[in-house]
């Protein structure tokens, strides 16, 4: 850095923001009056720039998650620290009857000066759904995991086992005669 730079004369800035704007509808099973609890996280690493004043990197998230599609234009926001930040709250089933969840998050960061934020990878959602419960996402962000396929090589060392294992009982079956 130059010697004619001081934190107020030589200091560049950069603001990243991420949305998810998605409806999720949930199906409890018929006769249901069981709550469903969600919780979702976020992790951070932010660091001060050299030539930062102040904390040199901020962090903002901003959600709703609920039952009012009005939700979305009045969401909590808070400022996130260095650390993990946890939210959890729960929707109550209704005699089985579908549950319109509104979901917004938010995550807005800056650094200047050499500063860092970085947020990359690290928010999670997370429910556990009772038995025959089943949920579709507008977006599709939130669908069901598909079943799991096996690769084409597994099948094939699958196939190369279950042929050695019967070349073998059989050589054992003309040994004993």
């Amino acid at each position: 850095m130059p010697a004619y730079c001081t934190v107020y004369t030589c200091s560049w800035q950069t603001y990243a923001t991420v949305s998810v704007w998605d409806t999720v509808i949930i199906t409890p099973t018929a006769g249901s009056t069981e709550t469903l609890p969600y919780k979702f996280s976020i992790d951070d690493i932010k660091k001060r720039g050299p030539w930062a004043y102040g904390d040199g990197a901020t962090a903002q998230s901003s959600y709703y998650i609920g039952t009012s599609s009005n939700g979305w234009y009045a969401p909590t926001t808070r400022s996130l620290s260095t650390g993990r930040v946890e939210v959890a709250g729960s929707v109550q089933a209704r005699d089985g009857q579908p549950i319109t969840l509104y979901v917004f998050g938010e995550l807005s960061v800056s650094a200047r000066s050499g500063g860092m934020a970085d947020f990359s990878h690290t928010m999670s959602f997370h429910w556990d759904l009772p038995q025959g419960w089943t949920y579709t996402s507008a977006s599709g962000r939130f669908s069901p995991a598909p079943a799991p396929v096996p690769e084409p090589t597994s099948m094939a060392l699958m196939a190369c086992g279950l042929m050695g294992l019967t070349l073998l009982l059989r050589r054992r079956g003309s040994a004993r005669r």
